[in-house]
């Protein structure tokens, strides 16, 4: 018989958060440079899934200081974000 006891349920976390976890990789590893303009279209159309997500996403990570947003809701990556994450 199969011991599964060390297995632990798979999670389901929201299209929300996959796109948040997809932008974070983004920033770590300087696919996303200081200074760019995030277009929310642009990335949907990457991710395969609506601009919701991805607005609310965006949101998130300038709550957490990863990202600056304009009055123009544009989202920028901001020159200096070590640390934020």
């Amino acid at each position: 018989m199969l011991d599964l006891d060390h297995l632990e349920k798979a999670q389901r976390i929201s299209l929300t958060m996959q796109v948040e976890i997809s932008l974070k990789g983004a920033l770590i590893t300087g696919s996303l440079k200081p200074g760019a303009r995030l277009i929310t279209k642009e990335i949907a159309d990457k991710l395969g899934t609506s601009i919701t997500p991805v607005r609310e996403a965006l949101l998130r990570l300038v709550s957490a200081g990863a990202l600056q947003a304009t009055p123009a809701q544009a989202f920028l990556v901001p020159e200096v974000y070590a640390g934020t994450l």
